[in-house]
């Protein structure tokens, strides 16, 4: 064999050998940057959802601080009271006078009259309770501008008790109150057993 021939074979066994380890060196690179390509973005998506979650959680806030002003500026009118003495007999379609007032905020009940007469328009939550006595029993209802919202009968049973409740709008002026359903029922005993509660849920 030739020189010639000998120096022809070294190159091209040389450029073969070059051709693999850059086709090998090309593949790493490639791979290596697949792998940082992977992390780059793994990364953003994360950096995606931290946004998300701070997005989310600042219009939580907001609503939370627009809730919070929403209920400073709200009127806030609530009463509560219980009948001291026994009421008997009653007449057909009798107030009942809760005479004992303990919770009086914003106006509203009077317990002159047994009425309750919206200082503030909007959506309040009414109670009754009542009870009888002994051989006795009584029905009432709730009433809002003569018109019934709900009943509650105490039955014969010894100290028996009957309850009523109502959630309704009520424009400024309404009157609620209690009264004797009819001519059902003749004696209500009170000591501080039947109540009559009353609360703004939501302003107009």
């Amino acid at each position: 064999m030739t020189s010639n021939s000998l120096c022809v074979g070294f190159c091209i066994l040389l450029v073969t050998v070059s051709s693999a380890f850059c086709k090998v060196s090309n593949e790493e690179r490639l791979s290596k940057l697949e792998a940082q390509l992977e992390k780059v973005t793994s990364e953003l998506n994360d950096i995606k959802k931290q946004c998300a979650c701070q997005q989310g959680d600042n219009s939580s806030n907001a609503a939370m601080a627009k809730s919070r002003e929403t209920r400073a500026t709200d009127p806030f009118v609530a009463f509560a009271a219980t009948i001291i003495s026994d009421m008997t007999p009653l007449a057909a379609n009798e107030v009942i006078i809760f005479d004992n007032v303990y919770t009086k905020v914003g106006g509203g009940y009077d317990p002159f009259i047994g009425r309750f007469q919206a200082p503030v328009a909007g959506y309040y939550h009414f109670v009754v309770t009542i009870i009888s006595y002994q051989s006795h029993f009584i029905e009432i209802e709730l009433i809002r501008d003569g018109s019934m919202l709900c009943r509650a009968r105490a039955s014969q049973t010894y100290n028996a008790m009957g309850a009523c409740a109502s959630n309704v709008h009520l424009n400024v002026g309404s009157d609620v109150w209690v009264r004797h359903r009819s001519s059902v029922g003749d004696y209500i005993r009170g000591s501080y057993f039947p109540s009559f509660t009353g609360h703004l849920i939501k302003a107009d």
